[in-house]
């Protein structure tokens, strides 16, 4: 039944008290009246027990998610009437760490029939917050003043910060209680608070931006590595319609991966989305060539992007931004996407695992907007959304799906804080629903600030400005912000802000400014997260090895996801897994509840079966041939051998399975191979004939050889003629230069290989050139090569004798290139010659000044050059005509490496 109004029992030193602690306020002087209202209806709902009607219970039991309280309260004041002050009080039977949380509700629910199940849609917008919940008294929230009306019924839902609060209902001594101050005259107008002004902050790093030109770079996103801050990533767009995509950028601004994926617009991501049962981080963007969402996994130990989509997800078109969002009520992940044209619609899509471990979606939800709008950020915690409207307003929505498309306005353009377009938002979080909101203001280059708790309060506006050689921000578009620790610099957080033009660049880029330069604030605390752990049994054993795992986590895991290291997974708590081969294998359990997941591995070791000694078999082909033979070997062995010992019966040997070897000498060789295995080892033989070569048909010989180098840098090549070089010679030039300079090639001189590229940067890496002539009657003593710019070089010059003038190549020019810096040989394919005596000649160059470099078997060096640039070149005479076969060059010491050859024709 109804109770009377609480304060009309209260004796006034009672409420003079309750003003003093601060948990009523005063009377306003004068014109002002205070209205102290019980509620006239209150209950609590739970997910627990759906279908419970709690209408006349004692206790409120309220929670973040699975507890919602509502209070309705009977409003009547004065005809013309100004509310000045709206005060929410609620009595706390126990003390718990967190505060209740008030939001709006519809009146739409009756005290003896609501339940969890037939409640009207609960409205996550935040009114309020009150202090840390009490035991035994009475806490207050200060709302709005457009909360109430002036006549008529107002409901409120309440929930709490995450922990569960037990409140005393009106069927108590201590009902909820509204307190409404009035004037029956309008109230003053509020004293204007003076514009801070503009803040400048300065960028510590700028990354290095995405080739071509222009305004590419519009977007970004930030991972902030929980476990390594220093391997934290900036995840950008390039924005072009040609050779778009989307890039990995580290701290120090260097660029990590690119993926060439199409016109993509805005970046976001989010951490924990379960893939295949597996929390992973997931990058996601609009795609603007084919309007689609772009769905990406991120790798967080290699900071690469893989495609995670299911498929093509088409969205409207055009659409032009896009953000995510994970909700804390039911743990869903979604994106939305937003229009480019006026009139359009932005779209909430969910997204899910599509039990393939692939990302699919479903849209759930539009709002329409009346024009151009790009930007959007959601923050998780509090459930909203906020929208950019590039020339009107921030736009501020509940984010859940059925949160409706009632918004309010945070600022505006013009009359507020931002000067259009609006472009970027991102969001900080900090403890206890604290934080900002970041907007980009482009029309003058600024960051505006807002609170992120309440109505959104504008704090400030900062400028990034010039820092040495890093220059200041224009035109800014995207930002995106995080308050964890992102690595050296940005242990505080980091603000991550488009810059178009960018002074000195070709393109738009990032700037990435210290978040402690611009806001000081706490990030938010880690989420506790089950402790995983675990038993295997047994961890060692031979294949095929059965073992069991036991789930011992603690912390109230609510799903877990294996990975037994073999590929194996599974989802059960206590799952038993086969290895059936050998190997060292690493088990993970990932154990995940609503506060994140963590994870736990083992090791299990299983040894392979005693298997019985393989029977060694071989094919070798050919088996008959001219000196020099090559010939490959092939291992056909059965019963499983893991080593190869070959002996080709000339005093050569080799390890691998399926080698290659050159008979350079007649004769006939027995080629054995001994196949081993832990059960022990077999031998097979094959008989290889080897015949003299034919003699060539006409003689080519080398007349004599000049080498030169310089580690000094020089822009020309010059080197001296060989000793005793005639007319009618041919000479074969060849040298390698450091940091790849191009080369106009000479008079009389023919390119053989014109600049073969060992690397592609031009600071890095080197060329390779070589050449060859015709030696006339006056011809100089020395032949020089103009550079592109100076730099260290070697090279050297071999005169032939008895070659073809007319047409001296009597083959195809072959090259082969390694820029891994990891290469102990090179191997150059093979040529194909077209006169009996033929001579191969060859060379190569490194990106180093040593080691020196062995020519391939059968081969004569003419020269080296060293102490510059390596420079090598080597030839063989080739007796008959054919395939000559490929041609390999070994050094000590890994390098790049390049490396060519060809053959000269002999003149008769």
């Amino acid at each position: 039944m109804p109770r009377p109004h609480f304060f009309a029992l209260l004796a006034p030193l009672a409420v003079a008290a309750l003003v003093a602690l601060g948990l009523v306020p005063a009377m306003a002087a004068a014109a002002s009246s205070t209205l102290t209202l019980n509620a006239i209806a209150d209950t609590y709902v739970s997910s627990s027990s759906p279908n419970r009607n709690s209408g006349g219970a004692t206790s409120l039991a309220v929670s973040q998610n699975s507890n919602h309280a509502l209070l309705r309260f009977d409003v009547s004041l004065p005809d013309g009437s100004s509310v000045t002050n709206v005060t929410l009080m609620v009595y706390s039977k126990s003390a718990v760490n967190g505060r209740v949380i008030v939001h709006p509700s519809s009146n739409d629910w009756g005290e003896s029939t609501v339940t969890f199940a037939n409640q009207p849609a609960w409205q996550p917008a935040e009114l309020s917050r009150s202090g840390v919940l009490p035991a035994g008294g009475y806490v207050s929230a200060t709302l709005p003043v457009t909360s109430v009306p002036v006549s008529g019924p107002v409901s409120y839902g309440l929930s709490t910060t995450g922990v569960t609060g037990s409140l005393a209902s009106r069927e108590t001594a201590n009902p909820p209680l509204l307190l409404i101050t009035y004037s029956a005259t309008p109230p003053p107008p509020p004293t204007e608070i003076p514009t801070p002004p503009i803040a400048s902050v300065s960028p510590v790093v700028e990354n290095v931006g995405f080739s071509g030109s222009g305004d590419v770079t519009d977007d970004s996103v930030i991972w902030a590595d929980p476990a390594n801050p220093a391997n934290s990533v900036v995840i950008a767009d390039k924005k072009a319609s040609s050779g778009g995509g989307i890039g990995v950028f580290g701290m120090d601004g260097k660029l990590i991966q690119f993926r060439a994926e199409g016109m993509i617009g805005n970046v976001d991501l989010r951490a924990g989305f379960p893939l295949s049962g597996i929390p992973t981080v997931l990058v996601g963007a609009n795609n603007r060539t084919n309007n689609t969402l772009g769905l990406w996994s991120l790798n967080t130990e290699s900071r690469t992007l893989s495609g995670a989509a299911a498929r093509s997800i088409p969205t409207f078109a055009p659409n032009y931004g896009f953000c995510m969002y994970h909700s804390r009520v039911s743990g869903k992940f979604y994106a939305f996407v937003t229009p480019y044209e006026g009139g359009g619609s932005i779209q909430q899509f969910e997204l899910f695992d599509n039990g393939a471990g692939l990302v699919d979606a479903k849209l759930v939800r539009t709002l329409s907007i009346s024009s151009i709008t790009e930007s959007c950020v959601a923050d998780d915690d509090l459930g909203y959304l906020y929208v950019g409207q590039e020339d009107v307003a921030i736009w501020k929505y509940g984010a859940e799906p059925d949160s409706g498309d009632g918004r309010v306005a945070v600022d505006t353009v013009g009359a507020g804080h931002l000067v259009a377009d609006i472009e970027g938002m991102s969001m900080a979080y900090g403890p206890d629903g604290t934080g900002y909101l970041f907007a980009s203001s482009q029309g003058d280059s600024t960051i505006a600030v807002y609170e992120r708790a309440g109505s959104n309060a504008y704090v400030k506006s900062v400028r990034v400005v010039a820092n040495g050689s890093i220059d200041e921000v224009t035109g800014s578009d995207g930002i995106d912000v995080t308050s964890l620790n992102a690595g050296p610099q940005f242990e505080q957080g980091v603000m991550v802000v488009h810059d178009h033009p960018n002074t000195g660049g070709s393109t738009s880029n990032l700037k990435y400014v210290p978040l402690s330069a611009v806001v000081q604030m706490t990030p938010p605390p880690a989420p506790p997260g089950p402790v995983t752990s675990f038993t295997a049994s047994p961890t060692t054993g031979t294949a095929p090895l059965p073992v069991s795992f036991t789930d011992t986590s603690t912390g109230a895991p609510a799903s877990w996801a294996w990975d037994f290291g073999d590929g194996g997974t599974s989802a059960e708590q206590n799952p038993s897994h086969t290895y059936t081969a050998a190997g060292t294998y690493t088990a993970r359990l990932t154990a995940t509840n609503s506060e994140g997941s963590t994870s736990a591995t083992a090791t299990i070791t299983v040894n392979p079966p005693a298997p019985p000694a393989p029977v060694a078999s071989f094919a070798a082909s050919p088996t008959t041939g001219t000196a020099p033979l090559p010939v490959s070997f092939t291992d056909t062995s059965t019963g499983a051998p893991t080593s190869w010992a070959w002996n080709f019966g000339d005093g050569v040997t080799s390890t691998e399975q399926n080698p290659s070897h050159t008979y350079t000498a007649a004769g006939t060789y027995t080629a054995r191979l001994t196949a081993t295995n832990s059960g022990g080892s077999t031998s097979a033989t094959s008989t290889i004939t080897v015949s003299p070569p034919a003699p060539p048909a006409s003689g080519i010989t080398a007349r004599s050889s000049t080498t030169t180098n310089t580690s000094t840098a020089t822009a020309t090549v010059a080197l001296a003629a060989p000793a005793g070089r005639t007319a009618g010679d041919v000479l074969v030039a060849s040298f390698t230069a450091d940091q790849n300079p191009t080369v106009a090639v000479p008079a009389g001189w023919t390119a053989i290989v014109n600049g073969l590229s060992i690397a592609s940067s031009s600071t890095a890496g080197a060329k390779v050139f070589a050449y060859y002539r015709v030696v006339g009657a006056s011809d100089p003593g020395t032949y020089t090569w103009t550079l592109s710019k100076a730099v260290k070089w070697g090279g050297g010059i071999t005169a032939y004798t008895g070659v073809n003038t007319t047409t001296p190549l009597d083959s195809a020019v072959a090259t082969a290139v390694n820029t891994s810096y990891t290469a102990t040989s090179i191997t150059v394919p093979g040529i194909t010659t077209a006169s009996n005596g033929a001579m191969l000649i060859g060379g190569l160059g490194f990106d180093s000044s040593n080691p020196a470099a062995t020519p391939p078997t059968g081969w004569t060096e003419r020269w080296e050059a060293t102490g510059g640039q390596i420079a090598e070149q080597a030839d063989r005479t080739q007796a008959t005509a054919g395939a000559a076969g490929t041609a390999t060059w070994t050094f000590s010491t890994a390098k790049a490496v390049g490396a060519w050859r060809t053959a000269l024709k002999p003149a008769s």
